[in-house]
C-alpha cells in the first residue's frame, strides 16, 4: 500500500564515498582513511525507490564514517525499483493534509508504478535480500549484522527481525505491520516514526510499543525504544526536505538515534 508521502521526498546532493560492488550489486561504503571492523556490519534496506535513489548509499557513508564498520546497501529491487526519483514530489510538514486532488495526483503517480510494485512485492524482495545475505556470507566472515530499513525497507527489517538473520534492527517510519509481525520480532529494535504518518499512525505506534513493553520480565524481552520526530511525516528520515527547521531537526535526530542504537546493541 502507498500514500502520498511514498512519492514525496528530496534527494541529496552528495558525493558518493562508497562503491559498488559484484555482491548482487549492493553498494558498500567504509570508514574514510580506518580499518573496518570484520566483526560487524550495518545492512541498510531501502524505501522504494531503490538504489536509484543516492540517499541510501549517502546515509550508508556517514553510518560508516560514524559507526568504524563496513555499510552494505543491498539491491532490493534487482535494478528495477518500483518509482523512479524523477516521480517524487516535494514533502510537505506534519498536520498538512491531503486534499482530494491530491489523492486523484497519488493515484496517477501510483497507476503506471501498480505493475512494478506487485512484481516488487515482499515475497519477491525477501528472496532477493536472502540471496545477498547469502553471498555477502561466503565473502565475509562477519560475526553480527544490524539492520536500519527506512518505509519499504522498515517492513522488511521487521519480518526478518523474526530470524536469525541480524542482531538488532531499527525501523524507521515502516508501512502497514500486522501484529503477527510485531509479535514474531526477537531482536532488539529502534523505532524512528513521524509525528503525522498515514502507513503507521499513533494506534499503530501504541500497538508497537504494547507488543514490547508486555514482554518486560518474561523470556521473549527484547531491548526496544521508540522515539517520534515532530513536524515530521513519512519518509523524514530518508528523505527530508531540510529546508523546514522542524524537519532538519528530527532528521539529524534520527541519524544519530540510529548511530546510537547501533553503539550500544551492535558494536558494544
Amino acid at each position: 500500500m502507498s500514500c502520498p508521502d511514498c512519492f514525496r521526498g528530496v534527494a541529496f546532493d552528495t558525493e558518493l564515498r562508497g562503491v559498488l560492488t559484484d555482491v548482487e550489486g549492493a553498494y558498500l561504503a567504509t570508514p574514510k582513511g580506518e580499518t573496518s571492523s570484520t566483526t560487524h556490519a550495518v545492512i541498510v534496506l531501502t524505501d522504494i525507490f531503490g538504489l536509484q535513489l543516492p540517499n541510501a548509499k549517502v546515509l550508508a557513508d556517514l553510518y560508516a564514517e560514524q559507526l568504524g564498520c563496513d555499510v552494505w546497501v543491498p539491491d532490493l529491487f534487482g535494478g528495477k525499483a518500483p518509482v523512479t526519483p524523477d516521480a517524487m514530489r516535494l514533502p510537505v510538514r506534519a498536520g498538512d493534509r491531503f486534499s482530494i486532488w491530491e489523492w486523484i495526483k497519488v493515484a496517477f503517480a501510483v497507476l503506471p508504478s501498480a505493475f512494478a510494485l506487485y512484481q516488487q512485492r515482499p515475497v519477491v524482495t525477501d528472496v532477493r535480500l536472502k540471496t545477498f545475505l547469502s553471498k555477502l556470507k561466503e565473502k565475509k566472515s562477519y560475526q553480527r549484522l544490524g539492520a536500519v530499513g527506512f518505509c519499504y525497507g522498515g517492513t522488511t527489517a521487521v519480518r526478518f527481525a523474526s530470524t536469525d538473520t541480524f542482531s538488532t534492527v531499527v525501523v524507521c517510519h515502516p508501512g502497514k505491520l500486522t501484529e503477527a509481525e510485531l509479535h514474531a520480532m526477537k531482536v532488539p529494535c529502534s523505532w524512528v516514526l513521524a509525528e503525522d504518518d498515514l502507513l503507521f499512525p499513533p494506534k499503530n505506534r501504541l500497538a508497537a510499543e504494547a507488543e514490547f513493553a508486555g514482554r518486560v520480565g518474561k523470556d521473549n524481552y527484547v531491548q526496544y525504544e521508540f522515539a517520534e520526530y515532530k513536524g515530521t511525516t513519512h519518509g523524514f528520515a530518508a528523505r527530508p526536505n531540510l529546508e523546514f527547521p522542524d524537519i532538519k531537526e528530527g532528521f539529524e535526530g534520527a541519524q544519530a538515534q540510529i548511530v546510537s542504537w547501533f553503539k550500544k546493541t551492535l558494536l558494544a
